[in-house]
């Protein structure tokens, strides 16, 4: 089987083709998904991605979908994750009673449930509030963000990206002059067009969904039987296998989010 690993990040299988945006390990393919998934129609029996379709912008998430569709050979599976809308809005409002009744430790819960829920979609620089709240969390808010997202963002991914080389010392020099004369000429207008910049890096969530609007995402890209899955079950031979979505502990790996599986057609 042809199974393909959309936007892996540091979270690949061998058996997988393995596609992200930078090159983030052995084997890992660079490409910019935004310009389409660079495979062949009808040559992939499995597409699967996590936490990447919410870094589209509505309408281009649609695009996004209709290139899976189409690497897909038909009767090819579809399996995507993706933060739960849902989940992080009930927690909020949960929360958010506790905190107003003054109960013990809501407080510094409401904190982390607001940034969860807000910071990735607002935020106009890299890391945002969530970086900040993480270097100044106690050891019970720790436990208690691990119970949200996972153990995942407290592993220090290896440094993928640093390049000590002359070529690329001075593409990085060539940079900062460029964007210091960008500064000088823009004056103001400089703030705008870093944060811009920013918006388009791919960094920030730009779209959120739940277990209503996504199958609706999904069957609009052409997809058949799209349904609500979970972290241990999968249509896919031997998905737990991979360890992509549950780790070898047993611990799912993002347990805020929403799975979903669907078929071509």
């Amino acid at each position: 089987m042809k199974l393909l690993n959309l936007g892996c990040g540091v979270n690949f299988h061998p058996a997988w083709t393995n596609v992200d945006f930078v090159k983030t390990g052995e084997g890992v393919i660079k490409a910019d998904l935004r310009r389409g998934i660079p495979f062949a129609s009808a040559s992939i029996d499995v597409v699967y991605h996590s936490h990447v379709l919410e870094h589209f912008e509505k309408s281009d998430a649609i695009l996004f979908l209709k290139e899976c569709y189409r690497v897909l050979k038909p009767g090819g599976i579809l399996r995507i994750v993706v933060p739960d809308l849902e989940r992080t809005v009930r927690e909020y409002l949960r929360i958010l009673d506790s905190a107003v009744k003054e109960e013990s430790s809501a407080g510094q819960k409401y904190s982390w449930i607001v940034v969860e829920l807000i910071d990735q979609l607002a935020r106009n620089q890299s890391g945002g509030l969530m970086a900040s709240y993480w270097k100044s969390m106690n050891k019970e808010e720790e436990n208690y963000v691990k119970e949200r997202v996972g153990e995942e963002p407290f592993r220090n991914p290896p440094n993928l990206t640093k390049n000590r080389s002359i070529s690329n010392y001075l593409f990085s020099l060539l940079r900062k002059c460029k964007n210091l004369a960008l500064k000088l000429l823009l004056g103001r207008e400089y703030h705008s067009l870093r944060v811009g910049r920013f918006r388009l890096n791919g960094e920030p969530h730009l779209w959120m969904y739940d277990r209503f609007s996504l199958p609706i995402a999904v069957a609009s890209a052409g997809f058949a039987k799209p349904r609500i899955a979970d972290a241990f079950r999968s249509s896919i031979p031997n998905f737990h296998e991979y360890g992509l979505d549950v780790d070898p502990e047993g611990n799912i790996r993002k347990p805020d989010s929403l799975f979903l599986e669907a078929i071509k057609s």
